[in-house]
Protein backbone atom coordinates (compact mmCIF):
# COMPACT_ATOMS: atom_id res chain seq x y z
CA UNK A 1 0.00 0.00 0.00
CA UNK A 2 3.02 1.95 0.67
CA UNK A 3 3.80 2.42 -2.86
CA UNK A 4 1.32 1.83 -4.87
CA UNK A 5 0.53 4.55 -7.19
CA UNK A 6 -3.68 4.91 -6.68
CA UNK A 7 -3.50 4.59 -3.28
CA UNK A 8 0.06 4.57 -1.75
CA UNK A 9 0.96 6.62 1.29
CA UNK A 10 4.20 7.76 -0.39
CA UNK A 11 2.68 10.41 -2.14
CA UNK A 12 0.68 13.61 0.16
CA UNK A 13 -2.08 13.87 -2.28
CA UNK A 14 -3.35 10.15 -1.55
CA UNK A 15 -3.57 11.08 2.22
CA UNK A 16 -6.59 12.97 1.20
CA UNK A 17 -8.14 10.11 0.49
CA UNK A 18 -7.30 8.71 3.51
CA UNK A 19 -8.11 10.83 5.58
CA UNK A 20 -12.32 9.74 5.54
CA UNK A 21 -10.83 6.73 7.86
CA UNK A 22 -9.96 9.57 10.51
CA UNK A 23 -12.59 8.75 13.66
CA UNK A 24 -13.72 12.62 13.50
CA UNK A 25 -14.47 12.67 10.04
CA UNK A 26 -17.73 11.03 10.23
CA UNK A 27 -19.89 13.24 11.30
CA UNK A 28 -21.87 13.95 8.94
CA UNK A 29 -24.22 11.89 6.03
CA UNK A 30 -21.79 12.84 3.05
CA UNK A 31 -18.74 12.09 5.10
CA UNK A 32 -19.99 8.51 6.44
CA UNK A 33 -20.97 7.78 2.76
CA UNK A 34 -17.33 8.61 1.85
CA UNK A 35 -15.83 6.54 4.52
CA UNK A 36 -17.78 3.73 3.15
CA UNK A 37 -17.07 4.43 -0.43
CA UNK A 38 -13.20 4.57 0.28
CA UNK A 39 -13.52 1.13 2.10
CA UNK A 40 -15.37 -0.72 -0.38
CA UNK A 41 -12.55 0.66 -2.69
CA UNK A 42 -10.37 -0.57 -0.17
CA UNK A 43 -11.93 -4.33 -0.36
CA UNK A 44 -12.20 -4.36 -4.49
CA UNK A 45 -8.65 -2.62 -5.36
CA UNK A 46 -6.34 -4.26 -3.02
CA UNK A 47 -8.68 -7.78 -2.39
CA UNK A 48 -9.59 -7.06 1.66
CA UNK A 49 -11.73 -9.42 3.43
CA UNK A 50 -14.30 -6.91 5.19
CA UNK A 51 -12.16 -7.80 8.79
CA UNK A 52 -8.95 -6.51 7.47
CA UNK A 53 -10.55 -3.19 6.07
CA UNK A 54 -12.19 -2.38 9.56
CA UNK A 55 -8.70 -3.56 11.36
CA UNK A 56 -6.91 -0.47 8.57
CA UNK A 57 -10.12 1.74 9.41
CA UNK A 58 -9.54 1.01 14.04
CA UNK A 59 -5.87 1.56 13.28
CA UNK A 60 -5.52 4.38 10.74
CA UNK A 61 -5.34 7.35 13.27
CA UNK A 62 -3.32 5.71 15.53
CA UNK A 63 -0.90 4.72 12.47
CA UNK A 64 -0.39 7.82 10.88
CA UNK A 65 -0.32 9.70 14.64
CA UNK A 66 2.32 7.10 15.33
CA UNK A 67 4.55 8.09 11.94
CA UNK A 68 4.19 12.23 12.79
CA UNK A 69 5.55 11.64 15.85
CA UNK A 70 8.43 9.54 14.33
CA UNK A 71 9.01 12.07 12.03
CA UNK A 72 8.68 15.12 14.50
CA UNK A 73 11.13 13.18 17.27
CA UNK A 74 13.43 12.82 14.35
CA UNK A 75 14.02 16.83 13.58
CA UNK A 76 17.30 18.10 14.25
CA UNK A 77 15.54 20.74 16.59
CA UNK A 78 12.01 20.47 16.83
CA UNK A 79 11.50 24.19 18.43
CA UNK A 80 12.83 25.09 14.81
CA UNK A 81 10.24 23.75 13.13
CA UNK A 82 7.20 25.14 15.51
CA UNK A 83 5.16 25.93 12.57
CA UNK A 84 3.88 23.90 9.86
CA UNK A 85 5.91 25.74 7.18
CA UNK A 86 8.84 24.94 8.39
CA UNK A 87 8.32 21.13 9.21
CA UNK A 88 7.15 21.34 5.75
CA UNK A 89 10.46 22.87 4.51
CA UNK A 90 12.45 20.71 6.83
CA UNK A 91 10.76 17.63 5.39
CA UNK A 92 11.05 18.07 1.98
CA UNK A 93 14.53 19.49 2.12
CA UNK A 94 15.54 16.63 4.10
CA UNK A 95 13.48 13.97 2.13
CA UNK A 96 11.93 12.63 4.95
CA UNK A 97 8.84 11.62 3.77
CA UNK A 98 8.70 12.32 -0.11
Amino acid sequence: MFTDPVYGLNNIDNYQRWNVLHPTASTNQTQVNQKLAFQAELRTYFGLNSAQVKEITNNWYGLYAQQRVAVWNSLPSPSTYQNTFGFMYWQWSMGQMT
